[in-house]
């Protein structure tokens, strides 16, 4: 389906193009696709001039989108043009990762510190990982980490930080220059593996 100005239908030999007018949301037609008593059905979604998508791009797209509902067994998959970019950014991260954990390259931890406003001291300090994609830059946490997790390393990427964060801690214990505790985020499960405290 794709938006424009004036809404018609196009049916192919195993595809209907629905295209709606302006002021007709997709909302609306799903809802009433997938009511009580509907058959199952998967589409693709794509909306033209956003993004600077042509008609014809949001056509391609939609088409893109319903193989995809029809694979994940999905009703409905909204396509962009920014989805491809954004699946050569991830691409990009996942691989720069790897070769980090590998080098130890492209890595760093970030002290984050704590204040305690009663004291009015510096109490400890929080690690926070950071990581620098060649062709990106640096990828916020946010985004690297969620892409660790969906391809499995997110175990090895805190492994990698708490060992980064006991190589400093260490570093500066024996220059004297410790004041602090240093707190370092790791998952839940991972504290219940068996060589986690070792």
């Amino acid at each position: 389906s794709a938006h424009a100005p004036d809404g018609g239908v196009a049916a192919g030999a195993d595809e209907l193009f629905l295209v709606l007018p302006e002021g007709v949301g997709w909302a609306m037609i799903a809802a009433t696709a997938a009511g009580p008593g509907a058959e199952p059905f998967a589409a693709g979604l794509a909306d033209a001039g956003v993004d600077g998508q042509s008609f014809a791009d949001a056509v391609e797209l939609a088409r893109r989108g319903a193989r995809e509902a029809v694979e994940r067994g999905e009703a409905l998959v909204l396509r962009s043009s920014r989805d491809d970019e954004d699946l050569r950014r991830a691409e990009a991260s996942e691989s720069s990762l790897r070769a980090a954990l590998e080098g130890g390259v492209e890595l760093r931890l970030a002290y984050q510190p704590k204040y305690d406003v009663q004291s009015q001291e510096i109490g400890g300090a929080e690690a926070l990982l950071r990581h620098r994609c060649d062709e990106y830059g640096e990828i916020p946490p946010m985004e690297f980490l969620g892409v660790a997790a969906r391809v499995g390393l997110l175990t090895e990427l805190q492994r990698w930080a708490l060992g980064a964060a006991i190589d400093s801690v260490r570093e500066w214990s024996e220059a004297g220059q410790l004041p602090f505790p240093i707190s370092v985020n790791v998952a839940t499960e991972d504290l219940f593996t068996e060589d986690f405290v070792a």
